[in-house]
């Protein structure tokens, strides 16, 4: 889960078009009842989520490539809230800051619970001022939802990066240290440790690990320091890539670079873990103004 940037207050024109704006008067009318319209909320929407999050979920990174389907999630659910006497958040239905892509499985996971802090103050009712729906009040950022002090995290808004930590057996785990730990309550809502997860973000990990083991075989075979060095700095810019924006478990890839030692050189036999530290603190002080 990544930080990403999207302008609230400019969203796709079918949420703004006059179709839209009846379908949300509806649903102040419906309520809890009312039915999604697939107009308004369908494939304008989600082509627009996925250009933005780089045809990944919002939540787990896992890129939708491959033929996975991703689905408008909706943050904060827009029919009744599990384990709460709360029709919903029926009037976020189609605000463009509530929209979320989100694979199958993350949506599924979360499906309609969101948690708060235990001072949060939960909205039961949309602010409307002369009869008609406060937009500015439905924005995720607002002061009348963040007052509610939700634990889940939400990727436009907060900073994900700072709460959660990925390991090298490609576990995740929440950071004690931060408030309420929102990072270990997404986890579990989300289940970002679900066992498929866990299994592809370590195969990403295994995958630089032999990449280095080949290299260092390499060495053995009298191929060269100089030749070696070339090599590992290229294997690192490839690392170094693997926490862009658009790469699947992009966090992942931050961690395998910054907490390099970690995961990599600790893996290593003693003669290894001292040629590998070395080229890697040596390519750290040559481009340290590129990888920060």
């Amino acid at each position: 889960m990544i930080s990403v940037t999207k302008n609230h207050k400019e969203p796709p024109g079918i949420l703004i078009s006059d179709r839209c704006t009846r379908r949300i008067e509806q649903a102040l009318v419906e309520k809890g009842k009312h039915e999604l319209c697939r107009n308004c909320c369908g494939v304008r929407v989600r082509n627009a989520l996925k250009e933005l999050y780089h045809n990944k979920c919002a939540y787990c990174e896992t890129d939708a490539g491959a033929g996975a389907v991703l689905r408008i999630e909706h943050y904060r659910p827009r029919k009744g809230i599990k384990g709460e006497y709360h029709s919903g958040y029926y009037w976020l239905t189609y605000e463009w800051s509530n929209l979320l892509p989100a694979c199958e499985k993350c949506n599924s996971s979360k499906s309609n619970r969101f948690p708060l802090e235990p001072t949060g103050k939960r909205a039961a009712v949309p602010v409307l001022i002369e009869g008609k729906l406060s937009r500015a009040d439905c924005l995720a950022d607002s002061g009348v939802l963040r007052a509610e002090k939700p634990l889940m995290l939400h990727p436009e808004i907060d900073e994900p990066e700072r709460d959660m930590i990925f390991l090298p057996d490609g576990t995740v785990r929440g950071r004690a240290d931060r408030d309420w730990d929102r990072g270990k309550r997404t986890i579990e809502v989300c289940r970002l440790d679900r066992v498929e997860l866990v299994l592809a973000r370590k195969k990403v990990v295994d995958r630089f690990l032999a990449r280095i083991r080949e290299l260092l075989d390499d060495l053995v075979e009298q191929r060269g320091k100089k030749e070696f060095s070339r090599r590992f700095d290229r294997f690192l810019i490839k690392l170094l890539k693997a926490h862009e924006p658009h790469r699947p478990y992009s966090r992942l890839g931050w961690f395998m670079f910054q907490k390099f030692e970690l995961f990599f050189v600790k893996q290593l036999g003693k003669k290894g873990q001292r040629v590998v530290r070395k080229a890697y603190e040596s390519f750290r002080d040559r481009y340290k103004t590129s990888w920060k």
